[in-house]
């Protein structure tokens, strides 16, 4: 069998071409010397080859495909996030390459009000209440978005590793094929499994929908914290689909390839669009409940060294 990679694509396309125009002279009976051919015969050979010009082509589209490693520096740049963001979540998935232990960092933000006690002003008791006893569910949130934001960047990278697998492998089983064709006297049967496949988020179907005012965290993104834990945050991955093919002839054989080649890029389309889905709900939610991911601009933001004594600011302590 014809060893194609995505990397030899393009020569393996021209040998798929090569191998139709071959075995379409056989079975039209053609000498393959163009000495030992007739004159109609010689004109046939170009009509042949002009029928199956346009093989390469058909894998033009996949030449310029995403690479896995177009991802990675999305990934780290999540995973550097995340890892800033991590404080009292669980232990996150290995998976999801965030391997620093929970960032203690923030810790003090529990403790912070305490030194602010003694202090009367509106400014004071508004950060309080406002900002620091918010501050761990707003942060939890933001690394629940992260997280679920890796996931689905893993999962987009995932799709165009296998579909330089499958399309290799549309290639080869079309060009094995072709050559064993000329010895068989039925049709040829392959199939090529579709590998192709995306995990959408829990998230999207339920938490994106329901998500209500004061819901938030809880109801909402709070669930990725089970991706964080290990658990599967994530549906099921979509099964490969296993397409079969037939054909008896050279020309049927390429007509199955086509037919094939659309079949893949179709599920691509379909994988990307759920992955987007996901992210536009996220999206959305964040957009729709800011205030359940970023702290408000606190009043002591506007304090002075003329006014921060103010009872509108901290006030005096007592």
């Amino acid at each position: 069998m014809a060893s194609y990679t995505y990397e030899t694509l393009a020569a393996g396309a021209e040998a798929l071409r090569a191998a139709a125009i071959k075995t379409a002279c056989e079975q039209a009976a053609i000498p393959p010397l163009p000495e030992a051919q007739s004159g109609q015969q010689k004109q046939d050979v170009i009509a042949i080859e002009g029928a199956f010009a346009g093989v390469p082509a058909m894998f033009y589209p996949f030449l310029t495909m995403p690479g896995p490693a177009d991802f990675e520096g999305i990934l780290a740049d999540l995973e550097t996030s995340a890892t800033v963001l991590m404080t009292t979540q669980n232990s996150p998935d290995p998976g999801l390459r965030i391997p620093a232990p929970n960032n203690d960092k923030f810790s003090a933000v529990t403790t912070v009000g305490d030194n602010l006690a003694s202090w009367s002003g509106a400014a004071a008791r508004e950060f309080k209440s406002q900002y620091l006893d918010k501050l761990p569910s707003q942060q939890a949130g933001q690394f629940n978005v992260v997280v679920t934001c890796m996931k689905l960047i893993q999962q987009e990278q995932a799709i165009w590793t296998e579909a330089r697998k499958n399309v290799a492998d549309i290639v080869n089983q079309a060009i094995e094929v072709l050559e064993n064709m000329p010895r068989r006297c039925s049709k040829d049967n392959w199939t090529v499994a579709f590998t192709v496949v995306a995990a959408v988020a829990g998230i999207a179907t339920v938490p994106l929908g329901v998500a209500a005012a004061g819901t938030g965290i809880l109801v909402s993104l709070a669930v990725a914290d089970k991706v964080a834990g290990g658990a599967t945050l994530l549906l099921e991955d979509d099964p490969p689909e296993n397409r079969r093919f037939e054909a008896s002839t050279a020309d049927g054989v390429i007509r199955e390839v086509d037919r094939g080649v659309k079949e893949l890029i179709a599920r691509i389309v379909e994988q990307e669009g759920k992955i987007a889905a996901v992210f536009s709900g996220a999206n959305a939610l964040v957009q729709a409940t800011r205030d359940m991911f970023v702290p408000k601009r606190p009043l002591l933001a506007k304090a002075t060294p003329a006014n921060v004594t103010d009872q509108d600011m901290l006030g005096f302590s007592s």
